[in-house]
């Protein structure tokens, strides 16, 4: 028997050995639980051996949490008397309380997933969920909030660079900019990952679904790691993490050895954004690193010559259609039109 240690009225905690990061998804929902260890184990191995991204981990956790904990707060006690008219419920449910439609779409899709799962390993007769509809959203342009090519390039000139840690910020967002770079990416870079290559800096970046990209380094990110690179000596650690957190001792800066985390970096691009909004250098603060990828794939789709298959390689799409998703050209062309309207 796996040790089992009540948590709430909804939830028994499971122990089995997993990494510490995948504590949250030992929570077996009672209604699975009750089955016994074979299907508190395939709970656990959905999360684990079937989702391998971290980040779609969690957001599948907490979408199917959230439906056992409501099923359980409305009596249903046992996964096998889940039915589609209860996944419909707590869709509108969801909808009901404020949720947006496109956080309700993701977390039907992981109901959906986990559903098969179990059935697959026959904890449960069918799924109930492959017939339940979500709600219809289209997306014909992203919602990522980003600035003109004129606006962002006054921005990326005005960024400070006097301390290592205004250095490692400036080449840290070009790198989101110029190598169309997901954050997750950026921050996993190791010095080696910086390589010359036919004469040119490239960054070997490690994007989503396992697909390693080789971008070559615009002049200006070129730049801007050499200078931060220099600056911080990190030549000759080729295996140590290319961007890091930063140890204050007194009035003195300086790199750690630590990698800079999502959520540092993030900080650090809101408040470079934010400085350069109270200077008057940009006309928005609410800027995030999503952002700048965005701008980057538009500026790039600016140039007569830009490919749209060029620029969904160095992103790491898998459709087209994702990457036209942020191309904000044809918002300008939108504005300049109503702009006609002589009133």
């Amino acid at each position: 028997m796996i040790p089992a240690l009540r948590d709430d009225p909804g939830t028994i905690r499971q122990s089995p050995a997993v990494p510490a990061d995948l504590a949250a998804i030992t929570l077996v929902p009672e209604a699975i639980a009750r089955h016994g260890d074979r299907s508190a184990r395939a709970w656990i191995e959905f999360f684990t051996a079937r989702i391998r991204n971290r980040n779609t981990r969690m957001a599948y956790a907490r979408a199917c949490a959230a439906l056992f904990h409501w099923l359980g707060e409305r009596g249903i006690d046992d996964v096998r008397q889940v039915t589609a008219l209860h996944v419909a419920a707590w869709v509108e449910w969801r909808l009901g309380d404020g949720v947006s439609r496109p956080t309700v779409k993701l977390e039907l899709a992981a109901v959906r997933q986990l559903f098969s799962w179990l059935a697959q390993h026959q904890v449960i007769p069918a799924s109930p969920a492959e017939t339940v509809r979500g709600p219809r959203h289209v997306v014909r342009t992203g919602q990522t909030p980003v600035l003109s090519t004129a606006e962002a390039r006054r921005f990326l000139r005005w960024l400070p660079a006097r301390t290592i840690t205004e250095l490692r910020d400036r080449a840290f967002i070009a790198t989101l900019a110029f190598a169309f770079a997901r954050i997750s990416a950026a921050v996993a870079l190791d010095v080696r990952d910086v390589h010359v290559r036919d004469s040119r800096w490239h960054l070997r970046l490690s994007e989503k679904g396992g697909k390693i990209i080789d971008v070559p380094c615009h002049h200006n990110l070129e730049a801007w790691l050499r200078e931060y690179m220099e600056a911080g000596g990190l030549q000759q650690q080729p295996y140590a993490p290319l961007f890091r957190a930063v140890d204050r001792r007194g009035s003195e800066v300086q790199l750690s050895e630590r990698r800079l985390n999502r959520r540092r970096a993030l900080e650090a691009v809101s408040r470079r954004a934010e400085q350069a909004h109270k200077a008057g250098v940009i006309g928005t603060w609410a800027l995030c690193a999503h952002s700048f990828r965005a701008i980057g794939i538009t500026a790039y789709l600016e140039h007569p010559d830009a490919r749209v298959e060029v620029a969904q390689y160095l992103a790491g799409h898998a459709k087209t259609e994702t990457t036209r998703l942020y191309d904000r050209r044809a918002e300008t062309i939108s504005l300049d039109e109503i702009e006609r309207i002589g009133l």
